[in-house]
């Protein structure tokens, strides 16, 4: 007997291109790949995918890498959330918001807060008032990072509605000095009207242009984005 086989259509959906986190890591320390070597691991990871009849990308600086490797129907899926102001105005709110699930002491989300505590909030606090609070929501499962809290870093754990914190805080931070995909975080956070600051990374990752939110790369310059949005 002859047996059917019908033709498929095989759609590849990129929810991050993963390389980009190793490639983002090595950036920021002292031994970067070179241009062959961060082009030896895209291909390593998505050559795969070269037989897919459509890729779907999720960012515009991931959709030129699947571009420079040859693919050829690339379709772009955005990420939707409804926007909702919070309904206090700017007086009403103070403080700073972090968001994100922690799942190890070597997790960017781990490093990134731990990095922003020690070097940033020193620098905020000091020409603003001792009294801004840190909040961070979201399960943390870093020993490392658990050794910060304290009064004025308050970690609230799980939160199954951040209208709470979005409503009350002034600033939501995205220090993640690495990282792959795109920061959802920080789309979600916009789209409650709360200001953003963030890494390079986060924008670039985004293809947002500074306004839209506010990035640095050192201490000084998160700690001057975050008095801008703070202040003002």
């Amino acid at each position: 007997t002859k047996l059917y086989r019908p033709s498929f259509r095989i759609i590849y959906d990129a929810e991050a291109v993963f390389a980009n986190r190793e490639i983002s890591e090595r950036r920021y320390g002292s031994n970067p790949f070179s241009e062959s070597e961060e082009r030896a691991l895209l291909e390593s990871e998505l050559s795969p995918a070269k037989n897919a009849d459509v890729v779907f990308a999720i960012s515009e600086t991931e959709r030129v890498q699947f571009e420079s490797l040859g693919f050829s129907n690339i379709q772009m899926l955005r990420h939707h959330s409804k926007i909702v102001p919070t309904p206090k105005s700017f007086s009403e709110r103070r403080d700073i918001l972090f968001v994100g699930a922690v799942h190890s002491d070597e997790a960017p989300n781990a490093l990134g807060l731990i990095w922003f505590i020690e070097n940033v909030l020193p620098i905020i606090r000091d020409r603003i008032g001792k009294d801004v609070k840190l909040y961070f929501a979201g399960k943390n499962h870093s020993k490392a990072l658990e050794a910060y809290a304290t009064d004025s870093e308050e970690f609230l754990g799980f939160v199954e509605d951040l209208d709470e914190w979005y409503d009350r805080c002034r600033v939501f931070i995205a220090p993640a000095r690495y990282a792959a995909g795109i920061p959802l975080k920080v789309i979600e956070a916009s789209s409650r009207g709360i200001p953003v600051v963030a890494t390079d990374l986060a924008r670039e990752q985004l293809g947002w242009v500074m306004g839209e939110m506010l990035s640095g790369e050192s201490a000084e310059a998160i700690a001057e984005a975050c008095i801008r949005v703070y202040t003002d």
